[in-house]
């Protein structure tokens, strides 16, 4: 038998802190309205709550949009440096 474990919202959201941190990236966090990127978003809070100058936005997506466009141009007036969708 095989078993396949995937990684933990908290585990990968920790993970991404400590590396974006040191290298002083200015984040724009986006997640989808689904309870599955609602999830990930809370992990991410948790994250970086010790480092919140990180984060430049965090901004919600409709799950059905096509056009991310406004968001994506509300991330970068925000001062972010660096994008995760």
């Amino acid at each position: 038998n095989v078993f396949r474990i995937a990684p933990t919202d908290r585990g990968i959201s920790f993970k991404l802190a400590e590396y974006t941190i040191p290298k002083g990236l200015k984040l724009a966090l986006m997640h989808d309205d689904t309870t599955y990127g609602q999830e990930g978003a809370a992990a991410l809070d948790k994250a970086f709550r010790l480092n919140p100058e990180s984060v430049a936005a965090k901004l919600a997506l409709p799950a059905g949009d096509a056009d991310l466009s406004p968001q994506v141009l509300r991330a970068r007036r925000s001062g972010a440096t660096a994008l995760l969708v």
